[in-house]
Protein backbone atom coordinates (compact mmCIF):
# COMPACT_ATOMS: atom_id res chain seq x y z
CA UNK A 1 0.00 0.00 0.00
CA UNK A 2 1.39 3.36 -1.21
CA UNK A 3 1.35 6.61 1.36
CA UNK A 4 0.07 10.29 -0.32
CA UNK A 5 0.03 13.19 1.22
CA UNK A 6 -2.62 15.64 -0.14
CA UNK A 7 -1.46 19.20 1.56
CA UNK A 8 -2.29 22.93 0.96
CA UNK A 9 0.02 25.81 1.04
CA UNK A 10 -1.58 27.92 3.73
CA UNK A 11 -2.36 27.25 6.95
CA UNK A 12 -6.19 26.32 8.00
CA UNK A 13 -8.36 29.37 7.38
CA UNK A 14 -12.21 28.66 7.20
CA UNK A 15 -13.16 30.79 4.88
CA UNK A 16 -10.09 29.89 2.26
CA UNK A 17 -9.19 26.90 0.46
CA UNK A 18 -8.52 24.78 3.37
CA UNK A 19 -8.09 20.90 2.95
CA UNK A 20 -11.70 20.54 4.29
CA UNK A 21 -12.64 21.16 0.90
CA UNK A 22 -10.85 18.33 -1.01
CA UNK A 23 -12.91 15.66 1.20
CA UNK A 24 -14.33 13.81 -1.68
CA UNK A 25 -11.01 13.34 -3.43
CA UNK A 26 -9.76 12.15 0.00
CA UNK A 27 -12.42 9.54 0.78
CA UNK A 28 -12.35 8.64 -3.18
CA UNK A 29 -8.38 8.27 -2.82
CA UNK A 30 -9.02 5.75 0.10
CA UNK A 31 -11.62 3.80 -1.58
CA UNK A 32 -9.60 2.07 -3.97
CA UNK A 33 -8.84 -1.03 -3.87
CA UNK A 34 -7.15 -3.84 -5.93
CA UNK A 35 -9.08 -6.95 -7.44
CA UNK A 36 -8.83 -8.66 -4.20
CA UNK A 37 -10.31 -5.72 -2.70
CA UNK A 38 -7.62 -5.00 -0.51
CA UNK A 39 -6.78 -0.88 -0.30
CA UNK A 40 -4.02 0.97 -2.61
CA UNK A 41 -3.57 3.77 -1.08
CA UNK A 42 -3.40 5.23 2.77
CA UNK A 43 -3.88 8.92 2.33
CA UNK A 44 -3.43 11.62 4.21
CA UNK A 45 -5.19 14.77 4.14
CA UNK A 46 -3.19 18.44 5.99
CA UNK A 47 -3.01 22.01 6.14
CA UNK A 48 0.06 23.69 5.88
CA UNK A 49 1.39 23.86 9.27
CA UNK A 50 3.95 26.47 9.88
CA UNK A 51 7.13 26.46 12.32
CA UNK A 52 8.43 29.29 14.19
CA UNK A 53 10.65 29.79 11.09
CA UNK A 54 7.64 30.12 8.86
CA UNK A 55 8.56 26.14 7.42
CA UNK A 56 6.34 23.71 6.93
CA UNK A 57 8.45 20.87 8.87
CA UNK A 58 6.19 18.18 6.94
CA UNK A 59 6.95 19.89 3.73
CA UNK A 60 10.85 20.41 4.95
CA UNK A 61 11.58 16.83 6.35
CA UNK A 62 9.41 14.66 3.39
CA UNK A 63 11.68 13.29 1.77
CA UNK A 64 12.69 11.33 5.12
CA UNK A 65 8.68 10.09 5.24
CA UNK A 66 7.30 7.04 3.75
CA UNK A 67 4.62 9.07 1.17
CA UNK A 68 5.25 7.94 -2.51
CA UNK A 69 3.41 10.94 -3.48
CA UNK A 70 2.62 14.69 -2.67
CA UNK A 71 -0.55 15.87 -3.88
CA UNK A 72 0.01 19.70 -3.18
CA UNK A 73 -3.01 22.53 -3.97
CA UNK A 74 -1.07 26.22 -4.41
CA UNK A 75 -3.74 28.36 -3.02
CA UNK A 76 -1.38 31.23 -1.59
CA UNK A 77 -1.91 34.52 -2.75
CA UNK A 78 1.23 35.32 -1.31
CA UNK A 79 3.93 33.49 0.29
CA UNK A 80 3.41 30.12 0.43
CA UNK A 81 6.17 27.62 0.38
CA UNK A 82 9.38 28.77 1.75
CA UNK A 83 12.94 27.78 0.09
CA UNK A 84 13.39 25.06 2.99
CA UNK A 85 9.85 23.85 1.80
CA UNK A 86 11.22 23.60 -1.71
CA UNK A 87 14.35 21.85 -1.00
CA UNK A 88 12.13 18.95 0.83
CA UNK A 89 9.96 18.42 -1.88
CA UNK A 90 12.30 18.36 -4.64
CA UNK A 91 14.55 16.01 -2.82
CA UNK A 92 11.12 13.97 -2.43
CA UNK A 93 11.20 14.24 -6.34
CA UNK A 94 14.71 13.09 -6.80
CA UNK A 95 14.12 9.71 -4.97
CA UNK A 96 11.73 8.82 -7.52
CA UNK A 97 8.67 9.72 -5.98
CA UNK A 98 5.37 11.80 -7.28
CA UNK A 99 4.22 14.94 -7.41
CA UNK A 100 0.58 16.47 -8.44
CA UNK A 101 0.77 20.03 -8.23
CA UNK A 102 -2.20 22.27 -8.92
CA UNK A 103 -2.66 25.99 -8.77
CA UNK A 104 -5.60 29.10 -9.11
CA UNK A 105 -5.71 31.92 -11.61
CA UNK A 106 -3.28 34.80 -11.87
CA UNK A 107 -0.79 34.49 -8.97
CA UNK A 108 -2.41 31.72 -6.53
CA UNK A 109 -0.30 29.43 -6.04
CA UNK A 110 2.83 31.28 -7.26
CA UNK A 111 5.28 29.80 -4.71
CA UNK A 112 5.08 26.26 -6.83
CA UNK A 113 6.81 27.72 -10.12
CA UNK A 114 9.69 28.26 -7.87
CA UNK A 115 9.97 24.10 -7.69
CA UNK A 116 12.66 22.34 -9.57
CA UNK A 117 11.95 21.71 -13.29
CA UNK A 118 8.44 20.96 -12.77
CA UNK A 119 7.39 24.20 -11.13
CA UNK A 120 8.17 25.79 -14.17
CA UNK A 121 5.45 24.66 -15.88
CA UNK A 122 3.37 26.58 -14.10
CA UNK A 123 2.72 30.13 -15.75
CA UNK A 124 1.25 33.34 -13.46
CA UNK A 125 0.68 36.80 -13.94
CA UNK A 126 4.05 38.10 -12.28
CA UNK A 127 6.57 35.30 -12.54
CA UNK A 128 7.25 33.01 -14.85
CA UNK A 129 4.73 34.02 -17.51
CA UNK A 130 2.99 31.98 -20.36
CA UNK A 131 5.84 32.07 -23.53
CA UNK A 132 3.17 33.21 -25.80
CA UNK A 133 2.87 36.96 -24.97
CA UNK A 134 -0.35 37.38 -26.65
CA UNK A 135 -1.60 35.33 -23.92
CA UNK A 136 -1.14 37.89 -21.50
CA UNK A 137 -4.31 39.10 -21.15
CA UNK A 138 -7.63 38.89 -19.33
CA UNK A 139 -9.75 36.02 -20.64
CA UNK A 140 -11.74 36.72 -17.27
CA UNK A 141 -13.40 40.16 -16.08
CA UNK A 142 -12.92 39.56 -12.68
CA UNK A 143 -9.68 38.27 -12.55
CA UNK A 144 -5.54 38.61 -13.49
CA UNK A 145 -4.46 36.55 -16.07
CA UNK A 146 -3.95 33.73 -16.66
CA UNK A 147 -7.10 32.64 -15.97
CA UNK A 148 -9.46 31.15 -18.63
CA UNK A 149 -12.89 30.27 -18.32
CA UNK A 150 -13.63 26.90 -18.97
CA UNK A 151 -17.42 26.91 -17.29
CA UNK A 152 -19.29 27.69 -14.09
CA UNK A 153 -18.04 26.27 -11.03
CA UNK A 154 -20.01 22.59 -10.65
CA UNK A 155 -20.54 22.34 -14.27
CA UNK A 156 -18.27 20.23 -16.55
CA UNK A 157 -16.20 20.68 -19.74
CA UNK A 158 -15.44 18.57 -23.18
CA UNK A 159 -11.83 18.03 -23.15
CA UNK A 160 -9.49 17.61 -25.89
CA UNK A 161 -7.60 14.38 -25.44
CA UNK A 162 -4.12 14.99 -26.98
CA UNK A 163 -2.69 11.92 -29.31
CA UNK A 164 -1.19 9.75 -28.65
CA UNK A 165 -3.71 9.14 -25.58
CA UNK A 166 -1.79 9.30 -21.98
CA UNK A 167 -3.05 6.84 -19.73
CA UNK A 168 -4.19 9.42 -17.51
CA UNK A 169 -6.89 10.17 -20.01
CA UNK A 170 -8.01 6.27 -20.49
CA UNK A 171 -11.28 4.63 -18.58
CA UNK A 172 -10.91 1.14 -17.37
CA UNK A 173 -13.26 -0.20 -20.68
CA UNK A 174 -10.55 1.37 -22.52
CA UNK A 175 -12.47 4.73 -24.20
CA UNK A 176 -11.17 7.91 -23.34
CA UNK A 177 -12.05 10.57 -20.39
CA UNK A 178 -14.01 12.86 -22.43
CA UNK A 179 -15.51 15.19 -19.11
CA UNK A 180 -13.60 16.95 -16.56
CA UNK A 181 -14.99 19.20 -14.05
CA UNK A 182 -14.84 22.96 -15.30
CA UNK A 183 -14.19 26.49 -13.69
CA UNK A 184 -14.48 30.13 -14.74
CA UNK A 185 -10.78 30.07 -12.85
CA UNK A 186 -8.31 27.93 -14.61
CA UNK A 187 -4.87 28.82 -14.91
CA UNK A 188 -1.79 28.28 -17.13
CA UNK A 189 0.12 25.62 -17.58
CA UNK A 190 3.24 24.65 -20.49
CA UNK A 191 5.89 21.99 -21.17
CA UNK A 192 8.57 24.16 -20.28
CA UNK A 193 11.81 25.05 -22.29
CA UNK A 194 14.27 22.12 -21.71
CA UNK A 195 11.63 19.36 -20.78
CA UNK A 196 10.32 18.31 -24.29
CA UNK A 197 11.68 14.96 -24.00
CA UNK A 198 9.78 13.71 -21.18
CA UNK A 199 6.52 16.44 -20.43
CA UNK A 200 4.21 16.75 -22.73
CA UNK A 201 0.86 18.63 -22.44
CA UNK A 202 -1.92 15.84 -22.18
CA UNK A 203 -5.11 17.27 -22.92
CA UNK A 204 -6.37 21.00 -23.52
CA UNK A 205 -9.86 22.77 -22.99
CA UNK A 206 -11.73 26.07 -24.22
CA UNK A 207 -12.92 29.32 -23.15
CA UNK A 208 -16.24 30.24 -23.39
CA UNK A 209 -14.94 33.15 -23.21
CA UNK A 210 -12.99 34.17 -25.49
CA UNK A 211 -13.28 30.52 -27.17
CA UNK A 212 -9.15 30.09 -26.83
CA UNK A 213 -7.86 26.93 -26.35
CA UNK A 214 -5.57 26.31 -22.77
CA UNK A 215 -3.65 23.48 -21.71
CA UNK A 216 -5.44 21.88 -18.67
CA UNK A 217 -2.24 19.55 -17.72
CA UNK A 218 1.13 18.78 -18.03
CA UNK A 219 2.49 15.09 -17.77
CA UNK A 220 6.05 14.63 -16.79
CA UNK A 221 7.43 11.15 -16.81
CA UNK A 222 10.65 9.55 -15.19
CA UNK A 223 13.74 10.85 -16.40
CA UNK A 224 17.21 12.09 -14.86
CA UNK A 225 17.34 15.42 -13.94
CA UNK A 226 20.62 17.58 -13.67
CA UNK A 227 22.06 15.87 -10.53
CA UNK A 228 21.55 12.25 -12.09
CA UNK A 229 19.10 11.31 -10.32
CA UNK A 230 15.99 9.61 -11.69
CA UNK A 231 13.39 11.92 -11.17
CA UNK A 232 9.52 11.13 -10.03
CA UNK A 233 6.23 11.84 -12.40
CA UNK A 234 4.59 14.55 -12.34
CA UNK A 235 1.51 15.46 -13.18
CA UNK A 236 1.27 19.83 -13.28
CA UNK A 237 -2.77 20.75 -13.44
CA UNK A 238 -4.34 24.32 -14.19
CA UNK A 239 -6.86 24.11 -11.28
CA UNK A 240 -7.03 23.11 -8.02
CA UNK A 241 -10.68 23.77 -8.06
CA UNK A 242 -11.43 20.79 -10.36
CA UNK A 243 -10.51 18.41 -7.33
CA UNK A 244 -12.51 19.99 -4.86
CA UNK A 245 -16.04 19.45 -2.99
CA UNK A 246 -17.73 21.57 -5.46
CA UNK A 247 -17.12 19.37 -8.08
CA UNK A 248 -18.14 15.86 -6.30
CA UNK A 249 -20.54 16.94 -4.01
CA UNK A 250 -23.83 15.10 -5.46
CA UNK A 251 -25.72 17.09 -2.81
CA UNK A 252 -24.54 20.33 -3.37
CA UNK A 253 -22.86 20.28 0.14
CA UNK A 254 -20.94 23.17 -0.16
CA UNK A 255 -20.33 25.83 2.75
CA UNK A 256 -18.63 29.02 3.25
CA UNK A 257 -17.95 31.30 0.66
CA UNK A 258 -18.15 28.44 -1.91
CA UNK A 259 -21.54 28.34 -1.48
CA UNK A 260 -21.92 31.59 -2.44
CA UNK A 261 -20.49 31.53 -5.49
CA UNK A 262 -23.12 32.83 -8.41
CA UNK A 263 -22.31 30.97 -10.88
CA UNK A 264 -21.98 27.94 -9.00
CA UNK A 265 -24.37 24.19 -10.50
CA UNK A 266 -24.59 21.81 -8.12
CA UNK A 267 -24.86 18.24 -8.67
CA UNK A 268 -22.56 17.35 -11.84
CA UNK A 269 -24.23 14.65 -14.43
CA UNK A 270 -23.06 11.27 -13.12
CA UNK A 271 -21.50 10.90 -16.48
CA UNK A 272 -18.60 13.62 -15.47
CA UNK A 273 -18.69 12.47 -11.99
CA UNK A 274 -17.22 8.89 -13.31
CA UNK A 275 -14.76 10.79 -15.82
CA UNK A 276 -13.29 12.45 -13.17
CA UNK A 277 -13.00 9.75 -10.66
CA UNK A 278 -11.65 7.49 -13.22
CA UNK A 279 -9.16 10.75 -13.92
CA UNK A 280 -8.21 10.87 -10.08
CA UNK A 281 -7.73 7.25 -9.76
CA UNK A 282 -5.11 7.14 -12.61
CA UNK A 283 -3.04 10.08 -11.07
CA UNK A 284 -2.46 8.42 -7.73
CA UNK A 285 -1.75 4.66 -9.87
CA UNK A 286 0.48 6.46 -12.75
CA UNK A 287 2.35 8.58 -10.08
CA UNK A 288 2.54 5.11 -7.74
CA UNK A 289 4.42 3.52 -10.19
Amino acid sequence: MQRILLKTTIPYHPDDWHIGRFRRLTEHLRSLTNERGDALFAVDARDRLEDERGNDPELVHIAQSDYQQLWLFGVDRDGGLTFADLMGINLFRQQGRGLMLSRGPGDVGSSLHLLDTVGAAHCFNTVNPEADADRRVADHPQEDWPCYDSGADGASQTIRVVEPVHPLLRRTDGGMIRQLPASPREGAVEVPEGAEGFARVIATGRSRRSRREFNLAVAFEHHQDRWGELAGRALIEACFQRFSDEHLDLEGNCTGRMAGLADVEVASPPDVLADTRAYFRNIALWLAA
